[in-house]
């Protein structure tokens, strides 16, 4: 279950046990002492924040008094190999007898249990055909493809990368930790559509004044920030921004370019030449197909036809990552015929 999160959102108010938004998970807690035949296992997902909170403060002592084992956790899907920040408290509980085949603690724990690594298939590095994953789109604007004859282009780009990517692009770290066994962006990028399809996710130019804030990756990196329900209309802290440029000026241009804009605190007065700048890094929102992707929904997962680019994104943000929440669930069926 997930409870709404705005009550311990850290960008809310914070209102906790006072806002109306968590009377629902209140009175579950209220219904779950007085049940005769309560429910073997509980997992609970919410917001970083969560568990410092009365409300969770008033589910452990109800878990406690119903006779529950339990475990925190708060994990990031960086941890299971996904490249994509997304901080999340989690709590797996079992009703007496039921037990853990791992130690429990009464810390929030921040490391997968040992027994979790056997499902964590998106770990493993992605094969290596021995070829260059094209990142040009001078063809096929945003079509990723295998081609062997931009080696050296795609060589040229990555010294420009490494130099300056510190001051471009965010940086594949979450508080300091790094992952570098995460797979890359572009194995969950889309592939083999058309111009017109990746054009309606092109960055308007009204935004390209504010690329000096924003969360710009390119599809060889192994980190993405959270995307919210805000993704795709409002651009500003609400997601990673992918840049399918390859050409390794355009990325020194555009450094030079936020170094200028950071000095002089100067983001309105922009001329053509400034535009063109970020124009050629060709900028563009991930689709929904790819966050979908990141979150690790099946490939056979799509919207109704009559649901809307806003709407796609919005439920995406309020959305879990499958992979993750599929690993608590094996860990809290463990000792039982439910395994997945």
């Amino acid at each position: 279950m997930s409870p709404p999160c705005q009550p311990f959102t850290r960008v809310g108010k914070r209102l906790d046990t006072k806002d109306s938004r968590t009377r629902s998970f209140l009175h579950f807690l209220d219904c779950l002492q007085k049940m005769k035949c309560p429910p073997s296992f509980i997992l609970l997902e919410n917001v970083k924040g969560f568990e410092v909170s009365e409300t969770r403060h008033l589910f452990l002592k109800t878990l406690k008094a119903c006779n529950y084992k339990y475990q925190e956790f708060i994990f990031t899907p960086l941890q299971f190999g996904i490249p994509n920040s997304r901080a999340r408290y989690y709590l797996i509980a079992k009703k007496h007898p039921g037990k853990f085949y791992f130690d429990l603690t009464d810390e929030v724990q921040e490391e997968l249990p040992a027994c979790s690594k056997q499902w964590l298939h998106h770990i493993e590095p992605s094969e290596d055909c021995g070829e260059t994953t094209c990142l040009s789109q001078d063809k096929d604007i945003n079509c990723l493809q295998t081609c062997k004859t931009e080696k050296e282009e795609i060589r040229d780009f990555l010294d420009y990368y490494n130099k300056y990517s510190t001051i471009l692009h965010q940086e594949e770290f979450e508080n300091g930790i790094s992952y570098p066994n995460c797979k890359a962006l572009n194995d969950f990028l889309e592939t083999n559509q058309s111009k017109e399809y990746y054009d309606q996710f092109l960055v308007p130019e009204k935004y390209f004044s504010l690329f000096v804030i924003l969360d710009i990756v390119c599809p060889h990196l192994r980190k993405s920030v959270c995307f919210t329900k805000r993704y795709g209309h409002y651009i500003e802290g609400s997601g990673s921004i992918i840049q399918m440029s390859t050409d390794g000026q355009s990325v020194k241009d555009a450094y030079d370019l936020k170094m200028k804009t950071q000095q002089l605190k100067n983001r309105k007065q922009w001329s053509e030449e400034e535009f063109n700048v970020v124009r050629k890094l060709k900028l563009r929102f991930f689709t929904p197909r790819e966050i979908a992707n990141l979150l690790c929904f099946p490939h056979t997962f799509d919207f109704p036809p009559e649901t809307t680019l806003r709407q796609k994104y919005r439920v995406l943000g309020n959305s879990l990552n499958v992979h993750v929440v599929a690993v608590l669930i094996k860990l809290l069926s463990q000792d039982c015929n439910l395994m997945l």
